[in-house]
This record gives structure tokens, C-alpha cells and sequence, in this order.
């Protein structure tokens, strides 16, 4: 029993030995902080989503659904059918637009005639203007080379008169 107690004394003795070391361990205390702890990781992998985001683009209301809600689709299935409006509006304005660019297209043949008329009826009036002005000519000539024979036979008449 003795030997029970050194051995108990020994090994309280190496304990306290062992914690009065002086390679001791720094502890330091600071104050406790709220904040938030960010969580960054990078994987690599594939997902599918349960729901997706639907558009289209164009601009107008939808007028018939062809799905039910939870039904399961397909890539390029029709969803719904979709009223035009800015393509109709647009398609209108084009529609009117045509139809005046073809009315001022009547128009301007309507003109271009009118001119052709205008000018073919001027070379007419031009051609009988000619006509009559060489018609005048041939006469001026005609009387004047008359006026002249006769001359030259008065003159010749006298001369041989004297």
C-alpha cells in the first residue's frame, strides 16, 4: 500500500510539473462579433429546372393557351397562340400606304397623258404653222422673182424703144 501511495504522489507531482512548463500554450479572447459567413464553392455538373421562363418577341396578347398547367412539353411544341396586334397595325399602315402610292400612280399617269395630248396636239398646230409659213414663202418668192421678170422686160422694152 505504500507503494500505491509514491506511485499516486509521483504521478500528482509529474502533473503539476508538467503544467507549470514554459512552453505553454497562448490563449487569446476576443470579443464575440454578429456577421455574416459567406459560403463559396465551384462544382461542376448539369441541372434541369422544374419551371421555365417563357417569351416571345413579338408584342401582343395571348388568345389561346394549348397547354394546362403541369402538363409536360416539348422543345418547339406550341404553348399558345399569340394576336398580332403590332404586326396587324403595322400590316394595316403598309396596306394604306400602298393604296396611296397607287393612287398617286394613277395620278401622275393620268398627268403624263395629258402632257403627250398637250404636246402632240402642239406639233400639229406647229406642223400646220410650217406649212402655211412655207406656203407664204413659196408665194413671196414666186411674186417677187414675177415682180422682178416684169421689170427686167419693162427695162428691156425701153431699151429698145430708144
Amino acid at each position: 500500500m505504500l507503494r500505491r501511495v509514491y506511485f499516486i504522489g509521483f504521478l500528482i507531482s509529474v502533473v503539476l510539473l508538467s503544467g507549470c512548463s514554459r512552453d505553454q500554450t497562448k490563449v487569446r479572447v476576443t470579443n464575440p462579433v454578429r456577421a455574416d459567413i459567406k459560403v463559396d464553392f465551384l462544382a461542376t455538373g448539369t441541372t434541369e429546372s422544374k419551371e421555365v421562363q417563357v417569351s416571345n418577341e413579338y408584342n401582343g396578347y395571348l388568345r389561346e393557351i394549348l397547354v394546362k398547367k403541369d402538363d409536360l412539353v416539348e422543345a418547339g411544341q406550341t404553348l399558345g397562340v399569340i394576336e398580332d396586334t403590332q404586326g396587324t397595325d403595322q400590316l394595316e399602315q403598309l396596306v394604306n400606304e400602298l393604296a396611296i402610292l397607287r393612287s398617286n400612280r394613277d395620278e401622275y399617269a393620268a398627268r403624263l397623258e395629258l402632257k403627250r395630248a398637250q404636246i402632240a396636239n402642239e406639233r400639229r398646230r406647229s406642223s400646220a404653222e410650217r406649212r402655211r409659213a412655207e406656203a407664204v414663202y413659196e408665194e413671196t418668192i414666186a411674186s417677187v422673182s414675177e415682180e422682178k421678170l416684169q421689170a427686167a422686160e419693162a427695162t428691156v422694152d425701153e431699151a429698145q424703144a430708144q
